[in-house]
């Protein structure tokens, strides 16, 4: 067999026969793809793992010989069973819903690490293309990874935390005490009056809820009703001092040409965390094909300060633009679409008065905030948004 005809098959393998192992485990274990997807979704997902694994060779692809491929399609096949249709999906989905959920155990909690490895264990993500390019500011060959999660959340809008968490502490199971963090820091902001983040987040909350997605408060509860708009993106950024950077699934017409816009927020000087959301509204944590990716840094949506402006009349209007546009871009305060891109032309949101300029960080000394308690992360541990 030509190993390279199906140089994926023995990691799929391996996790479609891992998910068996899970006591309170689902089909979607073994069809390795998580309950939000479409039923269109699940169905091409499945004929993909049918042609990864399928033991003759077929269209000049050698037939797959890895060990395990039988019990793994065995595995497949009757998970597919429960989600033949799009109909047998929503009630196999309503019955995973439904059902008592074992509690999960705090994961050990470990310091994150002043250095990083400069690889990651990427494993294989459930559609097996990881690969992205054509981000808004890099070069067009430039290719980027998504790191995807071994397990698969209920609620889309968790996996925001599970790939912050990769981001942050380069451990997923870190989620909860992550989310939870997040939201002793903006409580305890929103309670002091006098804090200099207490104001700008008034405002965001409000835009937020206006737009139907909830109040930032409502956003960071436990078992919250509504998804993570883009404004909490700011409150991220400030509570872990870090500069969050968003690149968008949708592809839009940027310097003529279809591009990923990224959406920075928070300080440039802090560490970077990158995140990939998707049309769908799923995140993964992601990183450039550098080989040192964690010393690489994204600096296109910086304005060029320091750069002479040029004396012809066009290229000065053109420089003018730019630095107008690269500072718009880092404001948390714009009218912005769902995917937090600047809608154009650019419009403050209700009660923002203030200059299109980003809001560096402020040091936030004043408000000390303890480390979460055990009792308070298992509160989000164990919301049933897990699988």
């Amino acid at each position: 067999m030509a190993a390279h005809d199906h140089p994926k098959s023995a990691k799929l393998i391996a996790d479609i026969i891992a998910g068996t192992a899970l006591g309170d485990g689902t089909a979607y274990d073994m069809l390795r793809l998580p309950l939000y997807k479409t039923w269109e979704e699940h169905a091409t997902n499945y004929a993909a793992i049918r042609a990864e694994l399928h033991p003759a060779a077929v269209r000049r692809k050698a037939a797959c010989t890895f060990p395990g491929r039988v019990e793994a399609m065995e595995l497949v096949t009757a998970a597919w069973e429960n989600i033949t249709t799009a109909r047998s999906k929503a009630a196999y989905d309503a019955l995973v819903l439904a059902r008592p959920v074992p509690p999960n155990a705090l994961p050990v909690w470990v310091p994150p690490p002043t250095e990083y490895e400069s690889n990651l264990n990427l494993n294989s993500d459930s559609n097996w293309n990881s690969d992205f390019n054509n981000v808004q500011g890099c070069p067009r060959t430039l290719t980027w990874s998504k790191v995807p999660l071994p397990m698969f959340c209920c609620d889309v809008s968790n996996t925001f935390w599970t790939s912050l968490s990769i981001g942050l502490y380069n451990n997923y199971e870190c989620w909860a005490r992550t989310r939870c963090q997040v939201n002793l820091y903006y409580t305890a902001v929103m309670a002091d009056n006098k804090h200099p983040r207490n104001a700008g987040y008034t405002i965001l909350s409000a835009y937020a809820e206006s737009m139907g997605l909830g109040t930032l408060a409502s956003q960071l509860l436990p078992n919250p009703t509504t998804g993570l708009s883009p404004e909490m993106w700011q409150v991220i950024a400030d509570c872990f001092h870090i500069e969050l950077l968003v690149i968008t699934g949708n592809k839009r017409d940027v310097d003529g040409r279809p591009t990923h816009p990224v959406v920075p927020r928070g300080d440039h000087n802090a560490r970077q965390v990158l995140l990939r959301l998707e049309i769908d509204d799923e995140y993964h944590f992601v990183r450039p094909d550098k080989p040192t990716p964690y010393d690489w840094r994204y600096s296109s949506h910086i304005t060029r300060d320091l750069v002479k402006a040029p004396k012809n009349p066009k290229q000065l209007q053109e420089f003018i633009e730019e630095a107008s546009e690269l500072s718009a871009r880092r404001c948390p305060y714009l009218v912005t679409d769902l995917d937090g891109v600047n809608v154009v032309p650019y419009a403050a949101i209700p009660g923002y008065g203030g200059p299109v300029l980003p809001p560096y960080h402020v040091l936030d000394e004043c408000q000390v905030v303890a480390p979460p308690t055990d009792a308070q992360v298992n509160a989000y541990l164990n919301n049933g948004m897990w699988l």
